[in-house]
């Protein structure tokens, strides 16, 4: 009887890459190259009604990556028992939610960690808890409380994502930190304020109408990303207007974490063809160390039509983005976002073999832009070929533009079970 009770399904993935930076820098000493293995499985057993067990698990192996710590990955997404009953779900363990927003910059991504190894395709980290959900009419909410976060991961000290060109750009408009010819990097031990890891906790209140969505949710817990802060020798250049300071090596990044009380919400519209979306937080972090900056704001709307012809599919998105807040001592890296900014994309299927995403990001502050293009092939059942490009412009004292030796092409092949 216990046999007859238990079913389970299984999947996964096996991918290939190979890639690397057009023109790196330096490439006597960051990891330019990738030559990586990544494997994904998943598991989902139905035990006796109402019972179910998940488990899911990714790795990913790269020997032609130079920090050690980045070589081998291994992230358990999921591993946790459920029990449900009607609209009611009680699930526990480790687990992660993923909370609807916009798409690609989610004001409502709030409530865990991330694995930053790559910033152009972070993975949220999975936390230790209890998540219950529950549905009555057209309102639905979740309650989320997390005993034990995972530290955000973030890039090896060899990594091409620490800046490499002439500035350290720094969330201070009144703070140049200039590079004399290579740097190194130093990562310190992550410093835990408040127990930021600890004892997490969310709320979300969803309304469903027949053409629009409503969402609001209360988070207070670990703030992310991270607080970066440079521990330097520096030899002053400039003191007024601005402090100018260069840099020598090498560079030490404190990672600090500390906890924050955010509030967020998000409207889904539909409109016929159209989807309007809209999304925005304020998050007040909590503590007294001066390091931490004392609010921040984010909005994004976003528009998205989509057309048909014949069997062709082409999706039309574009995005609206304001952050806002105060001056900090910190390091801005590509996983934040402090100017007006705007996006544009598509995802074109002209068949059920081939996927083509364009993007453009351009912020308005120094016109510095991030653009990208994937192409996906099918080509065989469970065999997918993807060709993949990444290309930074801007001033060299922007975020973005000191990664404009971060351009690069690589090509993933996959295999899916």
């Amino acid at each position: 009887m216990t046999a007859a009770a238990l079913t389970s399904t299984t999947s996964g993935s096996l991918r290939l890459n190979g890639g690397q930076l057009i023109s790196p820098l330096d490439k006597d000493n960051v990891s330019y190259q990738s030559f990586s293995l990544e494997p994904e499985w998943k598991t989902q057993s139905q035990l006796s009604p109402p019972w179910s067990f998940q488990f899911e698990a990714w790795a990913k192996y790269d020997p032609a990556d130079r920090s050690k710590t980045d070589v081998f990955q291994l992230e358990l997404d999921e591993f946790s028992m459920a029990y449900v009953n009607g609209g009611r779900r009680l699930k526990f363990g480790s687990s992660f939610r993923n909370w609807e927003g916009t798409d690609l910059i989610n004001p409502m991504d709030l409530l865990f960690s991330k694995n930053w190894k790559d910033p152009l395709n972070s993975r949220t980290r999975s936390a230790l808890g209890i998540f219950y959900d529950d549905s009555f009419g057209d309102f639905s909410f979740d309650v989320t409380y997390l005993a034990r976060q995972q530290a955000p991961l973030l890039p090896g000290e060899k990594s091409p994502w620490w800046p490499r060109g002439l500035y350290l750009p720094t969330e201070s408009d009144d703070l140049v930190l200039r590079m004399n010819g290579k740097l190194d990097y130093e990562i310190e031990k992550t410093e835990i304020l408040d127990h930021a890891l600890d004892n997490n906790f969310a709320l979300r209140l969803q309304y469903h109408g027949s053409s629009w969505d409503l969402s609001v949710a209360g988070v207070e817990g670990l703030a992310t990303p991270p607080l970066l802060v440079p521990i330097i020798d520096v030899a002053p250049i400039e003191v007024s207007p601005r402090e100018i300071y260069e840099l020598q090596s090498p560079v030490k990044i404190q990672p600090v974490l500390y906890r924050q009380r955010a509030v967020a919400g998000a409207l889904v519209v539909t409109a016929g063809d159209w989807i309007f979306r809209l999304s925005a937080n304020h998050v007040q972090p909590l503590g007294k160390d001066p390091r931490i900056p004392d609010w921040s704001e984010l909005g994004v709307l976003g528009v998205e039509r989509t057309f048909y012809f014949g069997n062709q599919m082409l999706t039309l998105m574009g995005q609206f983005i304001d952050s806002r807040r105060p001056d900090s001592a910190g390091v801005s890296l590509l996983t934040s976002l402090y100017q007006k900014s705007v996006m544009a994309g598509l995802r074109w299927a002209p068949s059920e073999k081939w996927t083509l995403l364009l993007a453009h990001f351009q912020e308005t502050h120094f016109w510095s832009s991030f653009s990208r293009i994937d192409v996906t092939w099918n080509f065989r059942d469970n065999w997918s070929l993807d060709a993949e490009g990444n290309l930074f412009e801007g001033p060299e004292d922007s975020a973005i533009g000191t990664y404009d030796r971060n351009d690069s092409a690589y090509l993933h092949l996959k295999r899916s079970f």
